[in-house]
């Protein structure tokens, strides 16, 4: 009987040390569950929070998108090249297109300068009619090119150190038509909320 004795109490004392391993373990799992219970709850929250938030940026956007279009101005919006030189237009308003007499894909190849009518007297560029006969067209449109963009960095950089400026130009359209505009141009940057 010492024998049988030994072993139950063995198996006894080993049916106790799985019961107090499995106790362990439980109380791991449950530990382990409440905490991805906990980050199932943040994460559902951090859920609701941004739908909210990209709901509000998407009425937003669609807010400023019918201001943009609504406008009862042409409407561009640009990069600043390095040079202090307008880039292409990255945005234009359907009302631009209409005036301008360009499609949106036209428009948006254009700059600023692109658009504002220059004096086409030959004068402008260092030369006298007869000086005209021995250029080439390609020669006279090269140096208008720099008169423009000399002229467009000019009022880049006056808009860039006071933030904004109204001036008046004329502009053409894709016809060649010149007319006078009232421009009011404002620096604004990725960040600015105003």
């Amino acid at each position: 009987m010492n024998l049988l004795s030994g072993i139950l109490i063995t198996l006894l004392l080993a049916a106790c040390a799985v019961l107090a391993y499995m106790a362990s373990r439980k109380r791991e799992i449950s530990r382990q569950n409440d905490s991805l219970q906990k980050s199932l709850r943040e994460a559902d929250t951090a859920r609701q929070a941004l739908a909210e938030s990209t709901e509000q940026d998407r009425s937003e956007k669609d807010w400023y998108r019918i201001l943009f279009a609504s406008t009862s101005d042409m409407v561009f919006v640009f990069d600043i090249k390095p040079d202090n030189t307008p880039g292409s237009f990255l945005e234009v308003n359907d009302l631009a297109c209409h005036r301008l007499n360009y499609s949106r894909e036209e428009l948006l190849q254009l700059t600023l300068a692109d658009l504002e009518a220059q004096d086409g007297t030959p004068a402008g560029f260092g030369y006298s009619s007869s000086d005209l006969v021995t250029l080439s067209d390609e020669y006279v449109r090269e140096r208008q090119r720099k008169f423009t963009s000399r002229a467009a960095r000019t009022t880049v950089e006056r808009i860039v150190a006071a933030g904004e400026l109204t001036y008046e130009r004329d502009f053409e359209d894709h016809n060649g038509k010149r007319f006078p505009v009232t421009v009011h141009a404002r620096k604004l940057s990725a960040t600015d909320q105003s």
